[in-house]
């Protein structure tokens, strides 16, 4: 459309959807805050009194009625609102957000700890660790036999003695 011919509504079509998403003070303070809105005026509720009061001939809004509906359907969605109180509650410092990260870091190293200590090995690792366990089983007896024949608890005492001493 020709923006000099009577029927272009972009204006007021933009005036009409300003309208219906400004029905309150505090609407205004969010525009405002998000750089939608920018004014001149002292007060929001000056503002949102202009936007109750500003009468517009109906127009097709059907671009920004769909819109309105993604900004409500955004506005519904508790996942979102949720994503955003926490944000705003635990990120607003970047000191916190740096607590965040190390305490979720922690949380996972203690989880992989955990996890690891509990799960069995792999079936080749086992296996190799079994035929060294007998190996070391054997040895462990023949040191065994071998204290046992020192004569008592006090002869293998001097035997373990002499042996790491020297």
């Amino acid at each position: 459309m020709n923006p000099h011919t009577p029927n272009d509504f972009g204006v007021t079509s933009y005036i009409g959807f300003m309208k219906s998403l400004i029905n309150h003070p505090d609407d205004v303070k969010v525009l405002r805050s998000k750089h939608i809105l920018l004014d001149k005026l002292n007060s929001d509720e000056e503002l949102a009194k202009i936007y109750m009061e500003i009468s517009i001939p109906t127009v097709n809004n059907a671009f920004f009625i769909e819109v309105q509906e993604k900004i409500q359907e955004h506005y519904n969605s508790m996942a979102k609102r949720w994503i955003a109180q926490m944000i705003s509650l635990y990120l607003s410092n970047p000191w916190t957000a740096i607590g965040l990260l190390a305490a979720t870091l922690l949380l996972v190293l203690n989880f992989l700890q955990t996890y690891f200590t509990i799960s069995p090995r792999s079936r080749k690792y086992l296996q190799g660790k079994e035929d060294s366990e007998e190996g070391d089983g054997m040895e462990a007896n023949k040191g065994a036999d071998s204290l046992a024949n020192l004569g008592g608890p006090v002869n293998a005492t001097q035997h373990l003695r002499q042996t790491f001493i020297s």
